[in-house]
């Protein structure tokens, strides 16, 4: 992903995708942090998908 980061990227290093949990699919971004991407995801999509994990979904 840090490869093609600076090609995809805007604003603060964002990078715009399409995300999917289970059955629910949206239009978001990844945010960097820390070396890696955070993927925010709201309540209401991780119930919907059956997820109860509280904190960001990392990746990278």
């Amino acid at each position: 992903m840090h490869s093609v980061s600076a090609a995809v990227t805007y604003d603060w290093g964002m990078i715009p995708i399409r995300a999917r949990v289970g059955a629910t699919e949206w239009t978001t971004s990844l945010f960097p942090e820390d070396g890696g991407y955070v993927l925010p995801v709201k309540d209401a999509v991780r119930r919907a998908g059956g997820s109860r994990r509280a904190t960001p979904s990392r990746c990278g």
